[in-house]
């Protein structure tokens, strides 16, 4: 089941980034790494660890619809910068024990994408909230979306803390919005941009926390539902 999937997700590049990262297999356990020539570059080696994190979601997700339990390990590190987590699979028997991948799971419909990835977002103690309107923010969203608009809002995604461990939930996070947007069609998928620099992630930066890091831009239109002309989440 986890060569299966692994090799499907390895197929869609656009999506995972699958040129950051590379897998192998140590008995059962599926083991996913930077590779080699990104490891040591600290933005490509972020974006690395953000796609791992997507990778887990996705697996995380699967493995609950056909009632199995994910064990995982995760260890990203600026130092030993290769391996970053390892999933393997066991049967499930009785509830899961992960409850907060049951909690997600069990998101019913809703009318409000803002809602949607605010609720996510908590789950990994991330705060998601309006931007501060500055020319950093102004100059980040226009490196990313084709036209400005005046029923567009601009959201950020803030840490408390930027490292490997952080970079690997961000991941997990933007996976569990492309999850839950597909049980709610009727939903206008956002922009999202992961895409910051170190200095960007500081500059951006503007929450209630002391202390406090940009992870992610998202953009929003003030009209939360599509049309039939529905777009599929945009991501850089």
């Amino acid at each position: 089941m986890l060569y299966k999937q692994i090799k499907q997700i390895r197929n869609k590049n656009r999506e995972y980034q699958t040129h950051l990262w590379d897998f192998s297999f140590s008995g059962n356990t599926l083991e996913l790494s930077a590779k080699p020539n990104y490891a040591h570059s600290s933005d490509k080696y972020r974006m690395g660890v953000i796609a791992v994190g997507q990778v887990l979601r996705v697996i995380e997700h699967n493995a609950f619809l056909h009632h199995y339990q994910t064990q995982i390990h995760s260890f990203p590190s600026l130092d030993e910068t290769q391996l970053i987590a390892t999933i393997r699979l066991h049967k499930q028997f009785g509830d899961t024990n992960n409850k907060l991948i049951s909690k997600q799971e069990s998101i019913n419909k809703t009318d409000s994408i803002t809602k949607l990835i605010k609720e996510i977002a908590s789950h990994y103690s991330f705060i998601f909230n309006l931007s501060a309107v500055n020319s950093e923010v102004v100059k980040a969203v226009r490196s990313f979306t084709e036209k400005e608009s005046s029923s567009n809002h601009v959201y950020s995604l803030y840490s408390t803390m930027d490292n490997p461990f952080i970079w690997l939930k961000v991941g997990q996070w933007l996976e569990g919005i492309k999850i839950l947007l597909r049980a709610n069609p009727h939903l206008k998928p956002p922009l999202i941009k992961t895409m910051l620099q170190a200095g960007q992630r500081t500059s951006l930066a503007s929450s209630p926390t002391d202390s406090s890091y940009c992870q992610a831009l998202v953009v929003l239109n003030n009209n939360d539902k599509t049309p039939q002309d529905k777009k599929q989440l945009s991501i850089e």
